[in-house]
């Protein structure tokens, strides 16, 4: 052989003849060994395999390279299980051996290549690799290995120090270097890792042109400045890479991520333009779409969101983004559309409520359901949204939409007959508990929602008639929120309830607190009125009479002016003051004629006459 190529099929054919010719010979398993050698040299590895493996079976063969050809050959056939075996077996305390370095290099390989991969005894046969074989000239290519296996487990401190140790000259430099700044970057030390990134492709640029590092090296530059929160340079950064390398394979990131850039600097239109470079085919597409919508709202211009939302629907209906830019477009074409798209949001938001989804997603899809639901005046499709919602116990929500389902069966109520009325309140009224027995988070507007909730308790319980718990829940708002900017709504409702029990001086009491500061809204009005009913009602005429005329002069409200000057009137008749009851009732038939009260007075006049 000779190392003479040409001869190989030659010597493997005599040393065959030979051993299995006399195999009792002495020399037969050397024949055989050289064999299966011959048969490595010719990269024939399942005949290297066949020939070698039985030999292992034999004692003291004496063959140094027998248990790495083996191993050698299983590697080469990516029988990675055996070949890791066999390197190990050969290489473990005999690491001053011919190849012995590159049966733990190997080994390391084997290990990792793995179905499931055995990171562990890879590192163990680099370390050994470290330690052992430091003249090895594979050593650089096993700490480059080792530093990556560390970085994808993320350790990346231990990734540093085997990347580190790689020669400055040495062609695996720019690998470690590049990983480097990734265990950097995926470390949370963007600045170091722009650093790193933006020195090894200045380093790259000048000596190696054309390594297939130099451009990924500008580009994570750029990703990394982002993540560093310095906007400018990164979007300085990444144009600059898409003008050097237009036609790069990675253009779609560098196009996304310069998208994202020019958004924190809240220049929407450049940001839109470069999400709009990144291709269909991208992976990175539907974000893109996404990212699109939300500059185009954060720019005012909410309408021209939607065509982005409705593309990624329609070309990624599997990305992840797509359920959450459902939502979202229900919300933006009910904020724009107002009432006339109300009901193609609720088609909407019931498809993605329908689906298998998120379930924080799930809930604030209902949540906008009732509130578009709520807007149409579907207050039982509102109430139930909020109420499906309640079930999920999130407690982002809970209160919120506590108070909400409340507010849309207090409606129901408001609406219903009879029957429907009363069960639609305590429906009304179990919601407002859970609002106010919530857990406030101490954002948003909790605590003024369980305030407002406590006061509907209140309320309704006395559209319920039920003046002793009424009496209860006002009283508690009122102790609880002395300064309230309700309390003089709660101060009212406390006075009806004491009124409705005929309990009249402290049904005065509350009434008077609620006018005292002269305030003349529709809350005073109605508070001032009812003074003149307390005293009415004890047939105090003349002071009720004081109380109503205060209504008319200082009130400029025609529904309690008509009816203070009604039960003014009636109460100049309940005395037999028929003149001047007469006169009231044309006063307020002449002020006021389109008043219920006014129809009333007339039919008051015509007793009278």
């Amino acid at each position: 052989y000779a190392g003479k190529k040409d001869q190989l099929p030659k010597a493997i054919g005599a040393f065959e003849t030979f051993y299995k010719s006399n195999k009792k010979h002495k020399l037969a398993t050397v024949a055989q060994f050289y064999v299966g050698q011959l048969h490595h040299i010719n990269k024939d590895w399942k005949a290297s395999v066949r020939i070698l493996e039985p030999l292992l079976a034999e004692k003291d063969t004496g063959f140094r390279q027998l248990v790495f050809l083996v191993g050698d050959s299983y590697h080469r056939m990516e029988n990675w299980e055996k070949s890791a075996k066999y390197y190990m077996q050969f290489a473990k305390g005999n690491e001053e051996a011919q190849n012995a370095d590159v049966a733990l290099h190997n080994a390391g390989v084997a290990y990792s290549n793995l179905n499931k991969p055995d990171s562990d005894r890879a590192i163990a046969a680099y370390e050994l690799l470290e330690s052992k074989c430091s003249a090895s000239p594979h050593l650089s290519s096993a700490r480059l290995k080792l530093g990556i296996i560390h970085y994808q487990a993320g350790r990346f401190a231990a990734a540093e120090r085997p990347l580190s140790k790689i020669p400055p000259n040495h062609n695996l430099k720019p690998d470690a270097d590049y990983f480097m700044a990734w265990a950097s970057l995926d470390g949370g030390k963007p600045a170091e890792a722009a650093k790193r990134f933006k020195a090894l492709h200045k380093r790259l640029e000048r000596d190696v042109p054309k390594h297939v590092l130099v451009s990924n090296a500008n580009l994570y530059q750029g990703v990394a400045e982002y993540d560093n929160r310095d906007y400018v340079t990164s979007a300085q950064t990444l144009s600059g890479f898409l003008k050097r390398y237009e036609s790069h394979e990675k253009m779609d990131e560098a196009a996304f991520n310069l998208g994202l850039a020019y958004k924190e600097l809240k220049q929407w239109e450049k940001s839109i333009d470069s999400f709009n470079k990144v291709p269909r085919k991208s992976v990175l597409h539907d974000r893109a779409l996404y990212e699109s919508a939300w500059s185009m709202r954060s720019s005012g211009k909410i309408a021209q969101a939607i065509p982005y939302y409705s593309d990624l629907l329609d070309q990624h209906p599997e990305s992840k983004f797509a359920n959450t830019a459902a939502l979202e477009l229900a919300e933006v074409e009910f904020e724009t559309g107002g009432v006339k798209s109300g009901p193609d949001s609720v088609m909407r938001l019931k498809k993605l409520i329908s689906k298998k989804t998120d379930p924080k997603l799930r809930e604030l899809a209902l949540y906008r359901l009732g509130i578009v639901e709520f807007s149409l005046k579907n207050y039982k499709g509102s109430a139930e949204a909020f109420e499906d919602l309640l079930k999920a116990n999130s407690n982002d929500l809970a209160i919120s939409s506590a108070w909400q389902a409340g507010e849309a069966r207090r409606q129901l109520a408001q609406m219903s007959s009879d029957t429907i009325r009363n069960r639609e309140y305590k429906a009304a009224l179990s919601n407002y508990k859970r609002a106010i027995n919530g857990v406030s988070s101490g954002g948003g507007n909790e605590q003024q929602l369980q305030q407002q909730a406590l006061l509907r308790i209140g309320e309704t319980e006395s559209m319920m008639e039920d003046w002793v718990a009424s009496q209860k829940s006002y009283t508690r708002f009122i102790e609880e929120n002395p300064k309230h900017r309700l309390i003089r709504t709660a101060y009212l409702g406390l006075g009806w309830s004491k009124h409705n029990q005929e309990n009249y001086n402290e049904a005065i009491t509350f009434y008077t607190k609620t006018v005292k500061d002269g305030i003349r809204d529709d809350t005073g009005a109605r508070a001032q009125f009812l003074l003149g009913e307390c005293f009415l009602e004890q047939a105090q005429y003349v002071k009720a009479r004081t109380e109503f005329s205060k209504v008319d002069q200082l009130y400029a409200f025609p529904d309690w002016q008509s009816k203070a000057l009604l039960e003014m009137g009636r109460s100049f008749a309940l005395e037999n003051q028929k003149s001047e009851a007469k006169t009231v009732f044309n006063k307020l038939i002449e002020k006021y004629p389109k008043t219920p009260a006014a129809s009333v007075a007339k039919d008051q006049l015509v007793r009278l006459n």
